[in-house]
């Protein structure tokens, strides 16, 4: 069924057609281009596309096993993780003497796990399970918790959820003869520059995102679950920091990836062809595993796809990826922590971007987003430190030599952009100090400017005619007191004995 969008877009154009002075020439023109007579003149370039009648994300058979929910927690949410097993779990799953130290985070404790159990929905056949949840849910069967912490105060919480038949049925061998191609203006609003432009959907583009389409439905129900059981520990996640990868089980022995002499079905489409092996990042040692973290995942809410080839009866029992659940301590879920290491710092580049590739802000706005940023990079590389120490340990021998490669690209990429974020602090250090400078000298010259004002304004105040008065009556007084003197000291020259013409004879 064609879209309305492609129904307006035929409607609009027969229209140009049947009454052409009714609109523009430019539309009359792309009008007689798909005439009824054109589309049929050039109906056997697409004879091979008409053939498609089903199409599958993957070739052969296989199996949607899982997706594993892998999200990163900090202390508070351990330690609700802690107090609800306390409340709500049986004897058997928590014992106080060993959880409370398990749950404990520190930042300088090593690495460790612990294995929560099982959540199972609407199957009360099951009495092993952590809690049952009677949720709705369309795709997802159980869900196995565990719990990884490293170093620096580190933890995931891995939630593992299986899922139905019905999820492998949304991506394998999906009847899609009913689609046909079609065209539609780039916009429907007849005055943007975009309806000029018509868009043309061919059935091989169309079929491929109906198997995106049906992806992202079954991620949708298992992020809807994922998110009730975090809200279980009252733990709030947006959707962005989840890590979404889908589990592929094939039972066969032979690699999906191999050189395939002939050529494809036209009637059955693959979105992923076996001869297709430059899809895979070949993270893992064994050669019946297969990891998708770029190509096929890009148009849909995965973050990757893990292919597992390998006949059921070859499995061990403790070792059988067909049914058991998985941690991140003992399969390619370890993976899951680079990935959310990769989020991380694009949102971390993305946000001191706005200070380093953008000089309209102000000094001091800048100086706090990259001073901000610098934090948040010492938290992440400590993050991929604790990963990266714990890859010894931790991680499955299959996926050890790809996880210390990745963590030593990761460390670079983050030292990278801390080197560039502290060479712009630097420069605004510097350009403060001169702001600083400027604005000291303008402040001098305010408080210069303030002193006069402040004595002018202390002069306005002055009773000058009292001023007066009292300046004279002091220097009068001041007058007569120097008189007074004069006056006393002449009147004591004025005592002083005289010699007599006695006295003189006298001496004669």
């Amino acid at each position: 069924m064609k879209p309305i969008k492609a129904k307006y877009t035929e409607i609009v154009l027969l229209l140009a057609r049947l009454v052409p002075w009714l609109f523009p020439k430019w539309l009359r023109f792309i009008a007689k281009s798909y005439s009824r007579k054109e589309q049929e003149s050039i109906h056997h370039l697409y004879e091979k596309e008409d053939r498609i009648k089903a199409v599958s994300l993957f070739d052969g058979s296989f199996t949607w096993k899982a997706i594993s929910v892998v999200v990163k927690i900090d202390h508070d949410d351990l330690d609700s993780i802690r107090r609800w097993l306390k409340s709500n779990a049986s004897p058997g799953d928590y014992d106080p003497d060993r959880d409370d130290a398990v749950f404990k985070n520190r930042y300088d404790h090593g690495g460790g796990y612990r294995n929560l159990g099982w959540i199972h929905f609407h199957r009360e056949d099951r009495v092993t399970s952590l809690i049952r949840m009677e949720e709705e849910t369309e795709f997802c069967d159980s869900c196995y918790v565990s719990l990884s912490k490293y170093s620096y105060g580190i933890n995931y919480l891995s939630l593992y959820f299986f899922l139905k038949e019905s999820a492998t049925r949304m991506v394998s061998n999906v009847d899609v003869s009913e689609i046909k191609r079609y065209y539609s203006f780039a916009s429907a609003n007849p005055f943007s520059q975009q309806f000029r432009a018509i868009q043309h959907h061919d059935k091989r583009n169309l079929v491929e995102e109906l198997i995106n389409e049906n992806i992202n439905k079954v991620c949708s129900d298992v992020v809807s679950i994922a998110r009730k059981v975090l809200s279980l520990w009252r733990i709030t996640k947006d959707e962005s920091k989840l890590t979404l990868i889908a589990d592929i089980y094939r039972d066969t022995n032979e690699p999906y990836f191999i050189e395939v002499d002939g050529g494809e079905d036209d009637s059955h489409v693959h979105v992923c062809r076996r001869s297709l092996g430059f899809f895979d990042d070949k993270i893992s040692s064994d050669t019946s595993e297969h990891f998708l973290s770029r190509y096929v995942v890009e148009k849909n809410d995965l973050d990757a796809l893990f292919i597992k080839s390998k006949s059921l009866e070859e499995f061990d029992r403790l070792d059988n990826f067909a049914r058991n659940g998985l941690a991140l301590y003992d399969s390619h879920i370890f993976i899951s922590m680079f990935i959310d290491v990769a989020k991380q710092q694009v949102e971390i580049s993305e946000y001191a971007n706005s200070a380093l590739l953008k000089n309209s802000n102000k000094v001091e706005k800048n100086y706090d987003i990259l001073f901000e940023s610098t934090n948040k990079l010492e938290s992440l590389r400590e993050n991929i430190l604790a990963v990266q120490k714990e890859i010894p340990h931790g991680c499955s021998q299959s996926y050890s030599d790809s996880a210390k490669r990745i963590a030593k690209y990761r460390l670079k990429l983050a030292d990278k952009l801390k080197a560039s974020i502290d060479r712009r602090l630097s420069g605004l250090n510097s350009e403060m100090q001169v702001q600083n400078l400027r604005f000291n000298r303008k402040y001098s010259l305010l408080v210069g400017v303030l002193i006069i004002v402040q004595i002018l304004l202390a002069a306005l105040t002055i009773d000058w005619d009292k001023l007066e008065e009292r300046f004279n009556s002091s220097f009068f007084k001041h007058e007569d007191v120097v008189q007074k003197q004069s006056s006393a000291e002449k009147g004591q020259h004025n005592k002083l004995p005289q010699p007599t013409a006695n006295a003189s004879a006298e001496y004669e």
